[in-house]
């Protein structure tokens, strides 16, 4: 699996563009993080029948502003949906905008990651490899609400 700091990196990159105080740092292994990963049979498929590549599931409680102070990012264990490096890459990248409060986009292909994958591995180029400046502004904005 590519290593998932890459994609930690491109949303701190996007939030700087748009001065969001929000960061991330790595964590040794069996420190508690804020953000944990884990990969497992999410089984099933979403309503327009695609099979499901990741999920974003809020840490509860959420903090008295209603932001998300952490969470778990899920990845499918199901090649015939994520496989490669840049399927990870993507579906990581979308499921950190949920942790930054955004949600599903149905937009160009390429305009923002929380464009919805519909090729195994992102095929169809609907997620780009790093989120876009409209992106980090809706973070930003989601972030002051």
């Amino acid at each position: 699996m590519i290593p998932v700091r890459f994609t930690f990196l491109r949303w701190k990159n996007a939030n700087i563009s748009v001065a969001l105080n929000v960061s991330f740092t790595n964590s040794v292994s069996g420190a508690q993080a804020d953000i944990l990963l884990e990969q497992l049979d999410l089984g099933g498929k979403d309503a327009n029948g695609n099979g499901i590549a990741g999920e974003f599931v809020a840490r509860q409680p959420l903090l008295q502003n209603g932001h998300i102070v952490g969470g778990i990012v899920r990845l499918t264990d199901h090649t015939e949906f994520l496989q490669a490096d840049i399927g990870y890459l993507k579906v990581v990248l979308h499921e950190i905008g949920h942790a930054h409060a955004l949600g599903h986009a149905e937009g160009m292909l390429g305009s923002s990651v929380m464009n919805m994958m519909r090729a195994k591995d992102d095929g169809d180029d609907d997620v780009p490899n790093a989120p876009t400046a409209c992106d980090a502004a809706a973070a930003k904005l989601y972030s002051t609400q």
